[in-house]
């Protein structure tokens, strides 16, 4: 227990972690740190660090807030960390979890072209493992030059469930995510230049989720990139500067747009998942699509049989037949609508039953009146008129198929009139 400590030093101000020993079981609470590199893990992590929490704490000046470092030949499980509720003013940097220590040093000016240069280690002996980590209530201000944070582990190792839940954090450089699966950002507010990216993304899996619509962040990562990033908007606005970064998927899009800013190109493995209710769920193009891998859907609050809006494009479509995977359970068909310029929608219909079913008939103002069961509708109305009895001059009632329930006249005049209900 480190509790109601004023801390300004040369170096760390908290320093955790062995070559040897297990550090666990640790609280930091009420404390105000100063002058020094911040609340650090690190950088020999190969003991093991598990279950810290740093609570109602206040940075200041310091040149790095919250720190975790490692390196490949001193890496160990860090993991079970929660930093909730802290106020960092003027720090240099103000969250850092990244695994090349010794080889880059602090990490305040990795692109995703950096990360992407690394040799990946096959058979690591003492790699970082970064999990289960969670920061939660922190409001930070960098100082000019530095980034809001960044996750930076090793494409053999990448750091996993990862969460900032209610941060706002405020920088002149983007926040990083390199090599993490499971990262969240729950209501984020991340507060950088109007001319910076919000998040770069090299080999990494985000989502951002917001309790209630909002949000406008923009996204960038390598022109050219053969690594899988993922990305889901829950209620959230997102933009997309190069395209190249999900073209192979997954997206999920649940309440949310993506926009991307010139061409999209879904490869035959993309992965692309819309939650369909009321709130739209659209990835809008601002020039070219290719429209290709396997479309799965989710029912969210509102689905229903309808029309919904899944792609916008500005200029051609290049079809690939993408595939329909899941789809929400019910009796409905799907299919692919691109007749509307400039969309691809989705039609979704109730499934047409085949079992044979009776005519119900009612009478009102010299009208006879005709209904079937609502999953009939597709199936068409026959009538003839004849006064020696059934015939084979069948004819089909226009737009029966459309619908289930049509009046007639009723005239005296034709005798004998026969009606059947047919699939199709």
């Amino acid at each position: 227990m480190i509790r109601n400590c004023n801390i300004s030093v040369g170096d760390d101000n908290v320093d955790v972690g062995s070559s040897a020993s297990a550090s666990a079981d640790i609280v930091i609470t009420n404390c105000t740190f100063g002058d020094g590199h911040g609340v650090s893990i690190g950088s020999f992590t190969s003991g093991g660090v598990s279950n810290m929490t740093v609570i109602n704490c206040t940075f200041n000046r310091t040149d790095n807030g919250i720190r975790i470092k490692s390196d490949n030949d001193r890496g160990g499980i860090v993991q079970n960390l929660s930093y909730l509720n802290i106020g960092m003013t003027n720090v240099h940097f103000p969250i850092q979890i990244y695994s090349y220590y010794n080889s880059v040093g602090t990490p305040s000016s990795i692109t995703p072209a950096t990360a992407a240069s690394q040799t990946v280690v096959p058979y690591p002996t003492n790699n970082p493992v970064y999990r289960n980590i969670t920061f939660s209530n922190i409001v930070a201000t960098a100082i000019s030059g530095f980034p809001a944070g960044i996750i930076w582990a090793r494409p053999e190792m990448p750091a996993t469930n990862i969460s900032f839940i209610r941060c706002n954090l405020s920088a002149s450089k983007s926040f990083d995510v390199y090599s993490a699966r499971g990262v969240r950002f729950v209501d984020p507010q991340i507060s950088v230049p109007g001319t910076v990216t919000s998040f770069l993304l090299y080999n990494s899996q985000v989502m951002v989720t917001n309790s209630t619509p909002g949000g406008n962040f923009t996204i960038d990562g390598l022109a050219t990139n053969s690594t899988v990033n993922g990305l889901t908007l829950i209620n959230a606005e997102a933009s997309l500067k190069n395209t190249n970064v999900f073209d192979g998927g997954p997206l999920a899009l649940s309440g949310s747009t993506l926009t991307v800013s010139n061409n999209l190109n879904l490869s035959a493995l993309a992965q692309v998942n819309f939650t369909l209710g009321t709130n739209p769920a659209t990835v809008t193009v601002r020039s070219n699509l290719v429209l290709g891998g396997t479309v799965n859907l989710t029912a969210g609050p509102g689905f229903t049989n309808g029309l919904y809006t899944l792609f916008t494009y500005g200029n051609g479509l290049n079809w690939a037949s993408p595939t329909l995977g899941t789809t929400p359970a019910g009796n409905y068909t799907y299919s692919f609508d691109t007749n509307s310029p400039g969309q691809v929608r989705l039609s979704v219909q109730p499934s047409v039953s085949l079992t044979p079913v009776s005519l119900n008939f009612q009478t009102a103002a010299n009208q006879l009146g005709l209904s079937w069961p609502a999953d009939h509708i597709g199936w068409r109305l026959f009538v003839q008129t004849n006064s020696n009895g059934l015939g084979t001059n069948w004819q089909v009632m226009s737009g029966s198929e459309l619908t289930n329930q049509i009046f007639l006249p009723i005239d005296p005049a034709q005798r004998s009139v026969f009606l059947r209900l047919a699939y199709p």
